[in-house]
């Protein structure tokens, strides 16, 4: 990872999506078309096409988050609609276009997600250094005020953008950094908490962790003034057996 000055740092954007509705043909063409095209160059981006028994999948990997995290969500619909399966019907955007504006801000009722994050750090007194947090594309931040190292726990407020109509994401880190990902997609229908882990060993204690993060923003959904420290946290080597 690089360091960078103040409280931010930029590391690995990794990005694996399912494209349902292209062949692996199809998608690797329009792949090398859009990312060595005049109209988008990232450098340091890798991109790797697999076919799978459902559709190809497309993974992308840049050491610097912070260069395509912002636009991620157009240069996937530019590579969609290279392979015919946009509505842009090729068209590239030009390299004048504006970056993905950021999610407005939460209601108050979307926060009870964080806020119960925030309660499992407390009740498991985790440092300052091993949690962090995501709230402009492609940058960490630390809590502490100073450039996280090796966190373990982290929140993105962000998020990964929404995948091209019939692709399906799979996984979004950026930066490809902590343990344990955390992060929300707030709809009509409730909060849709997600816990993944770049590291496969880690997928089982992510899923427990999910499970832990789940049940207690639900008792804070049912008395959002309760304080963090009244609610029912259990002890951190019952969830994640360390």
């Amino acid at each position: 990872m690089t360091v960078e000055s103040g409280s931010a740092r930029s590391g690995r954007l990794s990005l694996h999506v399912l494209a349902l509705n292209v062949g692996a043909a199809g998608l690797a063409a329009a792949v090398s078309r859009v990312l060595t095209g005049r109209a988008m160059r990232h450098a340091g981006v890798s991109a790797e096409v697999t076919d799978a028994w459902d559709g190809p999948e497309l993974r992308l990997s840049c050491e610097d988050a912070r260069a395509v995290a912002p636009g991620a969500g157009r240069l996937l619909r530019e590579i969609a609609a290279a392979a015919g399966a946009g509505p842009e019907g090729g068209a590239e955007a030009g390299p004048e276009a504006a970056p993905e504006a950021a999610p407005e801000a939460a209601p108050e009722a979307a926060l009870i997600p964080y806020r119960a994050w925030q309660a499992l750090m407390a009740h498991w007194q985790v440092a300052d250094g091993a949690r962090a947090e995501i709230t402009a594309p492609g940058l960490l931040t630390s809590p502490g005020g100073g450039a996280p190292e090796e966190p373990v726990f982290v929140f993105d407020h962000v998020g990964p953008p929404a995948p091209p109509p019939g692709w399906r994401l799979l996984s979004w880190y950026a930066p490809d950094a902590g343990v344990y990902h955390c992060s929300v997609r707030h709809a009509p229908t409730g909060h849709h908490l997600k816990v993944g882990s770049p590291r496969p060993g880690e997928r089982k204690r992510a899923a427990e962790l999910l499970r832990t993060w789940q049940a207690v923003t639900t008792e804070l959904t049912a008395s959002p003034g309760l304080p963090l420290c009244a609610l029912h946290v259990p002890a951190r080597r019952l969830v994640l057996g360390d």
